[in-house]
């Protein structure tokens, strides 16, 4: 990274050996910000002229002017992977976009957002997938001398994938508000017991969130947002053997409400009665009957909410061994299979991976693998072609059928091990519509 101190963050500023060398690293996805705290009244005073590029789609003097001001900070990211998409550098825009995912200094927080109108992570994904979209179908069009193939050409052939922010001139396309729909979104990272962190599943829980908000049109106050949640918060939403009646049921309106419930955490089996439970924070892997959630009583609870629909994710596996190693004792011997849920009327239940495998993570999107290809799927790529209708509605089926393809793919290759999705439910039901840029 060209560190320049002392001048305002100006191209011309820039002898020409210092604009080249600037501008070819950034080429190469090379571009390294460093700084923050020390560059924020710098980044502060030239927002306004960034996102004035961003939305011109003035890529070059975007790219080169977010690498002088160096301010490691998500949106900045974005900029640089939106800039080299722009200039036809899918390598470097791929790793700039997944360095917007796991930057540490976010642009939002609980008590501001300096954002300007860019959801960071949702945005980074999707783009992300659209690239994707476009590398399985690619363009006939020259090379440049990165070896990428260059995206931003007047007459370009655009894929039927309509993404959030797909024109950086244009405001995210409209998504009619779901007023009575309800979500549950639970990221469990943190355990007790000397159980292994899940490292991701934060990240996880914060693109779902965003995910149902920008792209299904929940509204936010209608979503129960749980990170590390105990036996007794997960009761308390949930209900429980005894009464079904939680803090969920209270909120969902029958026949009304559209019902989303993700779970990114510990799954474990029963050694005694072969069930699934959800393993809370608090809990104790080798004792799920005494300290896990069943599974089965989360799904009883939710078909007697009377929703209109139900959806479940789970970024769980219930073999008692996770990608972190064995969870409970002696689980390499383990000669169990759990049961699975089965989706009950107007259910849709949707597993990260078999009942004897494992859920593996992706540590370049810093996500688990099934979440980071689930949103690739549910933004628009699972109705390409390839997988889908191109019908502008995602369905369960082309859900499916990517992550069939996509994600068991990855794991194989990566880990050497089977990883396949589990779906129940109808496979025509639409989890997500695409939206129409301007409508």
């Amino acid at each position: 990274m060209l560190a320049i101190e002392g001048c305002p963050a100006d191209p011309r500023n820039l002898n020409h050996a210092d604009f080249r060398q600037t501008l070819d690293t950034f080429r190469r996805g090379e571009t390294r910000l460093l700084s923050s705290v020390a560059t924020a009244p710098r980044w502060g005073l030239n927002r306004s002229r960034l996102r004035a590029l961003h939305n011109a789609q003035q890529w070059r003097e975007l790219a080169v002017r977010v690498a002088m001001i160096d301010h490691n900070e998500d949106l900045s990211w974005y900029y640089l992977g939106r800039a080299a998409e722009g200039m036809g550098y899918r390598r470097a825009a791929r790793d700039y976009y997944r360095q917007a995912q796991t930057a540490t200094l976010k642009c939002e927080g609980a008590l501001f957002n300096n954002c300007d109108g860019v959801h960071v992570l949702s945005r980074s994904i999707q783009r992300l997938a659209l690239l994707k979209a476009k590398d399985a179908n690619p363009l006939r069009q020259p090379q440049s001398s990165s070896g990428d193939i260059p995206v931003a050409t007047e007459n370009a052939r655009q894929p039927a994938v309509a993404i959030i922010g797909s024109k950086a001139s244009r405001p995210p396309p409209k998504v009619a508000e779901n007023r009575s729909a309800v979500a549950v979104i639970i990221g469990n990272r943190t355990y007790a017991q000397n159980v292994p962190p899940v490292e991701f599943a934060h990240n996880d829980a914060s693109a779902m969130r965003r995910f149902v908000i920008d792209r299904l049109g929940f509204r936010a106050g209608n979503v129960i947002d749980l990170r590390d949640a105990s036996l007794g918060e997960m009761e308390s939403v949930f209900g429980n053997e005894r009464d079904h009646r939680g803090r969920l049921f209270d909120w969902v309106l029958r026949d009304q409400s559209d019902v989303v419930v993700f779970y990114s955490g510990y799954g474990v089996p029963g050694l005694q009665d072969q069930r699934s439970y959800l393993l809370p924070v608090d809990g104790d892997p080798n004792r799920p009957e005494i300290v896990g959630f069943p599974l089965d009583v989360m799904q009883a609870n939710l078909e007697k909410l009377g929703a209109r629909s139900v959806t479940l994710f789970l970024v769980a596996c219930f073999s008692g061994s996770c990608h972190a190693g064995a969870l409970i004792n002696s689980a390499s011997g383990l000669a169990i299979t759990p049961k699975l849920p089965v989706g009950g009327k107007g259910m849709v239940v949707v597993t990260a991976s078999g009942s004897s495998q494992i859920a593996s993570w992706d540590p370049d999107a810093r996500h688990g693998l099934f979440t980071n290809h689930l949103l690739q799927a549910l933004s628009g790529i699972a109705d390409t072609a390839q997988w889908g209708k191109g019908d502008g509605k995602i369905t369960v089926g082309e859900v499916k059928a990517y992550l069939d393809d996509e994600m068991t793919y990855q794991a194989r290759r990566r880990y050497g091990r089977d990883q396949t999705a589990t779906v129940t439910g109808p496979l025509s039901t639409v989890l997500s519509p695409i939206p129409v840029p301007g409508s």
